[in-house]
């Protein structure tokens, strides 16, 4: 590796690349090449002018511009020393991955790599996959760059842990490749751990999603126990978590959002799968997590209907609409299954989330009689029906939540942010 400084391609400029690119203009002196098929994410970055909570990478990139180069295509003529490979890896509707980006990813950087050339691959894939990928673009060619994975762990939204604070798992195709991507990597990041395999770091990756999915789905399937005898599963949750050893809490929610979570455990189960192991706990607890906003919604109805409150003649305010608390990403976010069930039922909804941006909003929640805001309009909010029945999906610090509770007839909280009284507060 070069001493002074090495030309480093990163390809995907989202919520995994922008983190890199930061820590690497901060700490190194290395000249970054990003890529991304966005042209508007382009501008954003090259202008310094990236919005939301995305914005916080604006003056490391305005400070740092001589030495970043942002475009939808590779330069011609330019060999990058590392690429670091960071696009989505979605599923198919039958829960199958879908490696198209990353297949165009490596398909892309041909011409731009040489035998000296690192390619590194940051996004989840099932163990196995980067070495098919790189065998299917590189056999036959009279070049062989190295191989190496290293799973990204960003956290959106957690001030505590940084691409450099967060220790940051590598692995490689030859012990060479691997000393040359600790090297790499540690001039940004504190921590890097080894692993003895490539497909050892890839399972990794999954496993550290899979532990988190199965244990909420563990909640959510107990939730549904609970609330048949009478017992608030928060309750359970917090006297069991006084127990200072083997026990970690996890508690239910409206469902899992994110690209990891609800996307880790089915390439897991698939990848088991074709080999003739069947995960049945962990198919288990995917269908526990897609099916449980069925479960919010009917519980909803149901206790509207108890009360002689008709959800037609009344407005339901969605509170939250990101995945995740205090960040505005909506990719997968539980608020949409359960604005797609609730919607029939209710004859106005408006759509509350003070991080979101309407742009942002997939097209999915385009509903005649359905409005988006990002302030609470008391007077419009009460102006629209008998009843307002608030549903909690995402507890933002910054939604005031006495505001939320005073214009409310009911309030169902799927985050335990409310004390449930099965009067006017109902934890679902």
């Amino acid at each position: 590796m070069k001493e002074n400084s090495n030309k480093v391609c990163i390809v995907g400029l989202g919520y995994v690349g922008l983190p890199l690119v930061s820590a690497i203009l901060s700490n190194t002196s290395d000249f970054v090449y990003g890529i991304d098929t966005c042209d508007e994410r382009c501008a954003q970055i090259s202008l310094s002018q990236l919005p939301g909570t995305l914005s916080k990478f604006n003056n490391v990139l305005r400070n740092n511009s001589s030495r970043i180069k942002v475009s939808n295509s590779h330069q011609q003529g330019v060999i990058y020393d590392f690429v670091l490979i960071c696009v989505p890896t979605p599923l198919y509707v039958d829960y199958t991955p879908d490696l198209r980006f990353v297949e165009f990813a490596f398909a892309g950087i041909i011409d731009n790599v040489s035998d000296e050339t690192t390619i590194i691959l940051e996004s989840t894939v099932y163990p196995g996959c980067t070495e098919e990928l790189y065998s299917k673009y590189f056999d036959g060619l009279e070049l062989s760059p190295q191989l190496g994975f290293s799973p990204e762990r960003e956290d959106p939204g957690n001030k505590s842990f940084t691409v450099s604070t967060t220790p940051k798992i590598i692995s490689a195709s030859s012990a060479a490749a691997l000393s040359r991507i600790s090297a790499f990597y540690r001039r940004f990041v504190d921590s890097v751990v080894p692993c003895p395999s490539i497909k050892c770091a890839e399972l990794a990756k999954l496993l550290e999603n899979t532990q988190r999915s199965v244990n909420i789905s563990l909640m959510n399937e107990l939730k549904l126990y609970t609330t048949k005898i009478g017992v608030d599963i928060y309750d359970v949750v917090n006297a069991a978590s006084t127990k200072p050893f083997g026990f970690m809490p996890y508690y239910p929610g409206p469902g899992i959002g994110g690209h990891c979570i609800p996307i880790d455990p089915s390439y897991l189960y698939w990848s088991a799968k074709r080999i003739g192991i069947d995960l049945t706990f962990i198919q288990h607890s995917v269908s526990i997590n897609t099916e449980i906003s069925d479960h919010i919604t009917n519980d909803l109805i149901s206790i509207c209907n108890s009360r002689q409150i008709s959800p037609f003649s009344s407005t339901l305010l969605l509170a939250g609409l990101s995945y995740k608390k205090n960040i505005d990403d909506m990719r997968s976010s539980p608020s949409l299954p359960l604005f797609l069930g609730l919607k029939i039922h209710f004859r106005n909804i408006f759509l509350y989330d003070p991080l979101v941006t309407s742009q942002s909003l997939p097209t999915q929640y385009n509903s005649p009689n359905t409005k988006f805001i990002q302030d609470l309009d008391v007077q419009d909010i009460s102006s629209t029906g008998q009843h307002i029945i608030t549903l909690v999906i995402t507890d933002h610090d910054c939604i005031d939540f006495n505001l939320l509770s005073s214009i409310s007839t009911l309030v169902f909280d799927t985050r335990g942010r409310f004390q449930a009284d099965s009067t006017k507060y109902f934890r679902l």
